[in-house]
């Protein structure tokens, strides 16, 4: 499992819990509430999973690259929309995957 070297988080979750779920994903698990945005390793850019996902049998996080997490859909989504601005504002396109794995992946 790999991460990004900074990993968004929704505004919601403290900045204290991030160690806490960091470890978590390393375990591959994390809290049914959750949700976990991925860099996709097909053509899509990036993936979201809920943090039940994690809880089912034969599901893990280690082969895939963390760039989020949010406490809700509504802010995984909003999430996304953050790293979209944020690559435009600096690559001048819509890569996202390409902008966040330069950022440490």
């Amino acid at each position: 499992m790999k991460f990004i070297d900074e990993v968004y988080f929704s505004n919601q979750i403290p900045d204290e819990y991030y160690p806490e779920i960091r470890k978590s994903l390393e375990k591959g698990y994390t809290k049914k509430s959750y949700y976990v945005i991925t860099l996709s390793d097909h053509a899509d850019q990036l993936e979201i999973y809920s943090g039940k996902m994690s809880q089912k049998h034969g599901f893990r996080y280690e082969d895939r690259t963390i760039a989020g997490v949010a406490d809700t859909q509504e802010a995984a989504l909003e999430l996304v929309r953050q790293m979209a601005e944020d690559c435009y504002r600096s690559r001048g396109d819509g890569e996202i995957k390409l902008f966040l794995k330069g950022q440490g992946t």
